[in-house]
C-alpha cells in the first residue's frame, strides 16, 4: 500500500513544507538510522544533482516511449536483481505506478539527501489530473554513475485542472 498524502486547505504554505518534510522524513529513515544520527552527511554539488534530475528524466522517456531495455538500465544492480528482467520491471511500473509511467508532465522539486540517499522529488500530474509526488532514491555506482534505487509514489486527493 502507498502512503497517501492529503493536502488540507486554509494551510499556510510554509506548514504545508513542513509537512510534507515530516512525510519525506518518516519513509526514508528509519527510526534506528535517526535515532543514531547521520553516520556520514552526503554532501552533493549542484552539477552532482544535474546529473541525477538527467538520470531521472532519462527514465522517465524510457518509460513514455515504452523503452523496457533502457529504463531498467538506469536502475541499480539491486533493483535489476529483484526484478530479473525489463519486462518484469515495467509491467511493476504500468500496474503500480501509472502516474510516473504515463505523466500529463512532471516537475522537479528541491533535493534532498535523507539517511545518506539522495532523493529527488518529483511532481507529477497524471494523465486524469491527479497530482502526486514521486521520490526517487539513487545510488553512485563504482563508476561515479547514478542509478535509480527506488521510488515512492505519494498520492493526493488534489487534482489539476
Amino acid at each position: 500500500m502507498r502512503p497517501v498524502m492529503s493536502r488540507p486547505r486554509n494551510v499556510s504554505p510554509l506548514l504545508r513544507l513542513l509537512a510534507i518534510a515530516g512525510v519525506f522524513a518518516s519513509i526514508f529513515c528509519s527510526s534506528t538510522a535517526c535515532a543514531a544520527g547521520p553516520q556520514k552527511a552526503l554532501r552533493l554539488t549542484a552539477a552532482e544533482w544535474r546529473a541525477i534530475q538527467a538520470v531521472v528524466t532519462k527514465q522517465m522517456n524510457a518509460f513514455r516511449l515504452d523503452d523496457g531495455d533502457a529504463a531498467f538500465s538506469l536502475t541499480s544492480p539491486g533493483v535489476r536483481q529483484a526484478f530479473e528482467s525489463a519486462n518484469n520491471f515495467m509491467e511493476m511500473v504500468r500496474t503500480e505506478y501509472g502516474a510516473v509511467y504515463r505523466p500529463r508532465t512532471y516537475r522537479f522539486l528541491k533535493p534532498a539527501v535523507f539517511d545518506g540517499e539522495p532523493v529527488q522529488p518529483v511532481q507529477v500530474i497524471a494523465l486524469d489530473g491527479a497530482v502526486s509526488i514521486a521520490a526517487f532514491s539513487l545510488e553512485r555506482q563504482p563508476d561515479r554513475s547514478w542509478r535509480i534505487s527506488g521510488c515512492r509514489l505519494l498520492e493526493s486527493k488534489q487534482f489539476a485542472t
